[in-house]
């Protein structure tokens, strides 16, 4: 049996030169990475990850010195060029982790949480509501790490990530989060996850008149369907709007202060769903929101519901040209230790769905409907 093995080959000195340039240069932030540092808009995110034990800042120090600070995007700070547009580039500096790491003090919370691991859970949920009306420092890298050695009840300690997304997109910090893990039967492999399966795509033996005619039609029915979701997206703020009810947010709703509020689900449930069905995962996600949406509009007008109700949600979707998340983990390992030209980024697009809002007996019908109208 033969091996081969992949070598990749050396960039060459013009390639060299280039990367050396934008290196100094600082890399430009992306249309969308522009907007979401914007301060009207303050487009941060925030994960929270729990830990069997309680965390030291110095072990949380060693864990961010191998692994997040190797990624050239959390050691960079965005400064503008000196241009006429004065265009924001992203510019290596040097980190400073007591800036960046904070640890929080429960007080006496912490001893109730020990014994009602409920008020560590309520702690999380109130000290997220304060970092969704923070601001981050731009004269440093835009993220931190908030401890909060407190039991709730799924975790003895909680890590709150607080990080602008002109950082990057879902897919890619996801993705850069499971790249910092390692496996525990071997600590120098990276996880893996199942790969999707895909079914091949027969290939034409000539390329015939029928064939050709098969690729003209097929264009103008997405040359149709994209005509159609500009008209609506156009008439969206004109005349197409959604229906009013009672408990619409008013002017100005958008600077009232948030809160989060998180429910961990079961990837199995959600799976067997999906099989029953025979719909996508994403399709099992937007029909639990519509139930809930529907329950919660079912109590508010007193048990019913208003007739032809057209509430739509803007759902984000990942454009990065990637077959997962295991091929972009890949990437950004690699781009961990060499600097490599791993993708990475806000690439992202958005739609319009309309939310089904109805009552339904069996609450599979929920799913059902979403997978109809996607």
């Amino acid at each position: 049996m033969k091996l081969s093995v992949k070598i990749p080959k050396p960039p060459s000195s013009a390639m060299a030169e280039a990367a050396a340039a934008e290196l100094e240069e600082g890399e430009p932030l992306s249309p969308f990475s522009m907007l979401f540092r914007q301060p009207q808009f303050n487009y941060n995110i925030i994960y929270i990850l729990g830990f069997g034990k309680i965390l030291t800042i110095e072990e949380i120090k060693a864990g961010l010195e191998v692994t997040l600070l190797r990624h050239p995007r959390f050691c960079s700070i965005q400064v503008a060029d000196n241009s006429w547009r004065q265009k924001l580039r992203w510019v290596p500096t040097k980190v400073n982790l007591d800036e960046h790491i904070v640890l929080a003090d429960p007080g006496p919370k912490s001893a109730e949480a020990a014994r009602d691991p409920n008020v560590g859970d309520l702690y999380v949920e109130n000290y997220t509501a304060g970092l969704c009306s923070s601001q981050l420092d731009y004269s440093r890298p835009p993220w931190e790490v908030h401890i909060l050695p407190i039991r709730t009840s799924e975790a003895a300690c909680v890590a709150v990530f607080h990080l602008n997304h002109s950082m990057g997109d879902g897919t890619s910090l996801m993705s850069l989060l499971h790249a910092c893990t390692h496996r525990t039967s071997d600590p120098e492999s990276l996880p893996s996850l199942p790969k999707t399966r895909r079914h091949p795509t027969p290939v034409a033996a000539n390329f015939g008149p029928f064939i050709f005619l098969c690729w003209i039609w097929n264009f103008l029915i997405y040359l149709w369907n994209t005509l159609i979701e500009v008209i609506l997206l156009v008439s969206t703020p004109i005349y197409l709007k959604d229906t009013k009810i009672l408990n619409m947010g008013k002017e100005g709703i958008e600077y009232r202060p948030r809160r989060i509020v998180h429910r961990t689900l079961c990837l199995d449930d959600i799976i067997t769903i999906k099989n029953t069905i025979g719909c996508t995962i994403n399709d099992v996600l937007v029909g639990a929101t519509s139930a809930a949406l529907s329950r919660y509009l079912s109590r508010k007008y007193g048990g019913l519901l208003p007739k032809q109700l057209l509430i739509r949600a803007a759902l984000v979707v990942n454009i990065l040209r990637i077959s997962g998340i295991n091929n972009c983990e890949q990437d950004l390992s690699y781009m961990m230790k060499e600097g490599s030209e791993a993708k990475w980024g806000n690439r992202i697009g958005h739609f319009l769905l309309r939310l089904p809002v109805l009552k339904c007996e069996d609450p599979l019908d929920y799913a059902r409907n979403v997978a109809a109208i996607t």
